[in-house]
Order: structure tokens, then sequence, then C-alpha cells
């Protein structure tokens, strides 16, 4: 059977000082060896649940789409590959820093067990470089070294983050029809950059199908030219990849008529808050001032910084407006006006204007669906830069370092989302930080066994089971 692609064009690694053999999970062989007394060497892990984080990021196919970077090398050294695995280790358990990486990681033998740190890179690390005191397995400034020294190629992890994304379709891990495309500005250091994210919002399982960094331009209608094309690219690309979008939700700055008859003729529902200097939000106001407009209003509550305020809400729905030129066809419009009635800021009313292909007839549906957007703020950037440290732990405002922040982060929200939907109604998480409190409070002693060029895991009483005789009694907690 060929190679995929991305493996055919790597170019080879030098083999590290060290000798390296990633072992693999047997447990049936490394169980035979047990009843034998043969094995090579056993770890205790602490983080049972992570442990099964770890393999299901194996199994999802992400260490394969990293497999896809590519490295420059003009000396031997430690596997890169490996080096990347460990960032990503550090994603997931929020580690704030990676001179903080060898405290959080490099304690636990059975996680690096999984990462593919064998028995004698443990034990030694990879050179006799740095002492007796010397960081195993190696130096977190090692790390530094992957941009440092331009190691990483730039444009290989554009290669792996559309390897990443188009496994999450193929493996038909994404389940919803509706998407979200919004913009967020990136702040690392001195550099300042656009982050445009493409989410599918099934409720309670949203992932990120896309994602491109740019250079944020300042001037109003270069930013919007860019995130344009950005939108354009990224949509395409799913649509390529095998994403089935029934309704697209954007805001102002990323769509233009010719482009929203392109999605209509393919049969995707379009929801756009227009800008309040567009023709067709005039319009919409225009018929907001009439004597006999329709407009429908009810009380409704928001939460501003942990306190509710009560608002006024009032709709109006117009249906075949036509001043958007460049669409050609027939718009439905909504306007929205929200006033809030307590608090500072009360009876000072704020309005917005949706439209879109699609012929409602009942406003506050399609209300509802517009507030479907709001999903990429609460559940996607705002989990990405508080709950994965998107800006604070950004590695460097190296451009390497930065795309490879990005993408691991990407990588690890996937990573608890998909997670989470496998553990069923037994898990009631409130966002990253309620999981992380799940997953790592529940203290569990397992055991890595490493024999026979395999490993295997499990419980403490089966190891006394396997390599002698088992306990008469078994109880949860210690007398």
């Amino acid at each position: 059977m060929a190679k995929p692609l991305f493996e055919m064009e790597r170019t080879p690694l030098p083999k590290p000082t060290a000798p390296f053999v990633l072992l693999r999970l047997n447990q049936q062989r490394v169980e035979a060896a047990l009843r034998l007394g043969s094995y090579d060497a056993v770890y205790l892990s602490g983080r049972n649940h992570f442990d099964e984080m770890v393999a299901f990021l194996q199994a999802t196919g992400v260490f394969t789409a990293l497999d896809a970077l590519r490295y420059t090398r003009q000396r031997e050294g430690i596997a890169d590959d490996l080096v990347v695995r460990v960032l990503l280790t550090s994603v997931l358990l929020r580690c704030p820093s990676i001179r903080q990486v060898p405290a959080v990681l490099f304690t636990d033998p059975g996680v690096l067990r999984f990462l593919g740190f064998n028995a004698q890179v443990l034990a030694e690390g990879f050179n006799k470089r740095g002492g007796a005191d010397k960081q195993l397995p190696f130096s977190h400034e090692t790390i530094y070294d992957l941009w440092g020294e331009d190691r990483l190629e730039q444009a290989s992890i554009l290669e792996a983050t559309g390897v990443y994304y188009r496994s999450l379709y193929r493996q038909r891990l994404v389940r919803g029809t509706t998407y979200i495309l919004d913009g967020t500005s990136l702040i690392a250091g001195q550099v300042r950059k656009l982050l445009m994210v493409l989410m599918n919002a099934r409720g309670g399982r949203e992932l990120i199908t896309g994602h491109r960094l740019r250079a944020e331009k300042k001037e109003p209608q270069a930013r919007q030219r860019t995130e344009l094309d950005l939108g354009k690219e990224m949509v395409g690309e799913a649509l390529g990849a095998g994403a089935r979008i029934e309704q697209l939700i954007l805001d102002r700055a990323y769509i233009d008529g010719a482009w929203m008859r392109e999605l209509a003729e393919l049969g995707i529902d379009l929801l756009v808050r227009v800008r309040e200097d567009m023709q067709i939000f005039a319009d919409l106001e225009g018929h907001g001032r009439a004597v006999d407009a329709p407009w429908k209003e009810k009380v409704a509550y928001r939460r501003i910084e942990g306190r509710k305020v009560r608002y006024r809400v009032r709709v109006l729905l117009v249906r075949h407006l036509q001043t958007w030129d460049s669409y050609q066809g027939p718009l439905t419009g909504l306007l929205v006006e929200h006033t809030p009635l307590e608090g500072p800021k009360a009876g000072e009313s704020e309005r917005l204007a949706l439209v879109t292909p699609r012929d409602y007839d009942d406003p506050w549906k399609m209300l509802a669906h517009w507030g479907k957007r709001w999903r990429i703020e609460n559940s996607g950037n705002r989990e990405l830069k508080e709950g994965f440290l998107l800006e604070k732990g950004c590695w460097s405002d190296h451009p390497a370092a930065l795309e490879l922040s990005v993408l691991l982060r990407v990588v690890a929200y996937n990573t608890f989302r998909l997670y989470v939907s496998q553990q069923g109604q037994g898990w009631v998480i409130r966002g990253l930080r309620g999981l992380h409190r799940e997953v790592f409070a529940r203290q569990g002693m397992f055991v890595i066994v490493e024999a026979d060029g395999c490993f295997g895991i499990f419980t403490v009483v089966e190891l006394m089971h396997l390599v002698g005789k088992g306990p008469r009694l078994q109880g949860r907690s210690p007398p």
C-alpha cells in the first residue's frame, strides 16, 4: 500500500545519539511476559485518565497529523516529533510556560511512556551532556530550538493543519450542520495577529474545523478584504474535506453579496449581521419607522459580569428586501432592538440588523438561530484564550512558534470536546477548567509495564494476579 503523501515528502531524521525505540501498546503480549516473570520495566502512573486521553489522541489521528510536520537539521539530536508531542501534552495539562515543562511533565514516567519515550531514555536521557543533575529525558531549552534554530519548517504547519482537519471529517467526528465563522485578535508579545476560526456549532460538541493566522490589518477596508478572502478559503476547504454545511452564520465583515450568492446556490442558508453603513441597514430602519410596522417585543434577561439584567427585546421581520445589489436576489431582514430596563444604561437602545436568503416567517426563530453565534465566543475563542492559555501561554512571537502554538491548542480543544462526548451523561463539565478538575483530580494507581518490545497498562491488582498470587480481599481504600 502506498504511503501517504506527507510521509513520502518528509526528510528522514538523523538517529538520536542514544538508541531510541518506539514501543507499541500490546496488552496481551505483555500479559504473557508477566505470567512468565519476564519484563523490562515498571512505571507508576497517577494520571490514569490522562493515559486514556493520550491514547485517545492516537486513536483520533492526532499523532498521524503531526507527522506531516517537517524539520531541517544540521546536526544529530533528539527526535523533533517527540518534542512536539511534549508540547501538545503541556497544552493538555495547561502548563503555562516551557520552563515549567519538566516539573509538570517529566515527573510522570507513565505519561512519557505514552508519548514514546523508552526505558533507557527515561533513565539516562538522549545523550551524556549536562552532568549528573541534568533534566531527563532532555532539557526544556531543547524545545526552544525548534524555532530558535529554524528547525521546524513553517510551511509544514499549514500542511499538518490540513491533514488534521481532513481527518476529523474522514473519521466522521464532525456531526452538526451549522457552522460559524468569526475572527479574534491574538496578541503575543509585541505581535498582534488576526485569528480566523470556523466552528461546527453542534450544541455541547462544538468543534473547530478550520483556522487561519494572519497579520492584523489596521485599515478597515484592508481588514475586511483579508477576512473575506480567508473566510472563502476556509469554507471552501471544509466543503472539500467533506463538511455538510446547511447553515453558515457570519458577522458583517466576512461576506459580500457575490459570495453570498455562490453559497446560496450550494444550498447553504446564510445568516449575516450587516454593517450599519450599508444601504440594507438603512432600508430596514426605514421599515421600522413606519406607523404600522409590525414590531414584536418581549422581556429577556442577560447575565453581565455575573448579574442578571432585564432587557426589552423588539424585533421586526421584513421580507423581499432588494437593497443588496451585489447579491441580486430577495432577502429576509430582521431588525433587532435591545434596551436594558435597569442598570447604568437603562433606556439606551442598541440595534442590529440580520439578513438571510431564507424565507423566515417567525422573527423569534430567526433571532434564536443568530444566537448560535455566541457559541464561538463563549465555547470557542474564550475557551482557547482562558482555558488553553492561547495568549498567555504562547511560547514565542516567532512565526513558526505562533502557528504551532495555535494548532496544538486547537487540537487540545477539539480533543477535550470529543473526549467528553465519549463519556456520556456521567460527565458534568462546564468548560475546560471543570474538565481538568474532573479528569485530573481522580488519582488512580495504575502501572505501565514494558516487556518484549511492547508496553501494557494494568491496575495494581491485575499486576499482582499476573506475577503471583492475587489478594484474597480487595478494598477500595486502605483501612
